[in-house]
């Protein structure tokens, strides 16, 4: 049965700022991302509000109960809206790919760590004479090895 509060707040802020609320911002970080212009005066003012904390409260329950689990993706798109926000040219554009990548740093460190590398698949590098000499078809040869 859907609630009042499974629907987003009336107020377009008021939903932001629980929105990022629920992704772990902080409450200064939260009221920023929302649009409001002195975030530190707001930030605690907005925390207090009962609809917001429930709201807050039913974001992070559905996010509990399913998902992808994939980071990848996200991580992808985080980067891609952070490259976007800086074509914007402006100080809020520069702020929100701020915000991007550094949420894209934060989820980058709960990906599981790579496997050891079994050794490189490269050969290992060549001067430029030694390249010559091995693939060069002008380069002076010796005679071919008898089989």
């Amino acid at each position: 049965m859907e609630t009042k509060l499974d629907l987003p707040l009336d107020n377009a802020r008021y939903e932001a700022f629980a929105q990022a609320r629920a992704a772990g911002r902080t409450t200064h970080e939260a009221a920023r991302l929302a649009g409001y212009p002195w975030p530190e005066k707001k930030a605690a003012e907005l925390w207090r509000r009962a609809d917001i904390i429930a709201r807050t409260k039913v974001i992070l329950e559905r996010r509990g109960a399913g998902g992808s689990r994939d980071l990848g993706g996200l991580i992808d798109r985080l980067i891609t809206l952070a490259e976007t926000a800086v074509g914007v040219g402006d100080a809020k554009g520069m702020d929100v790919a701020r915000a991007c990548l550094a949420e894209a740093a934060k989820l980058k460190q709960l990906l599981p760590s790579e496997p050891a590398s079994r050794g490189s698949a490269r050969a290992p590098a060549m001067s430029l004479p030694e390249w010559r000499a091995k693939f060069d078809p002008t380069a002076q040869r010796g005679p071919e090895p008898k089989p």
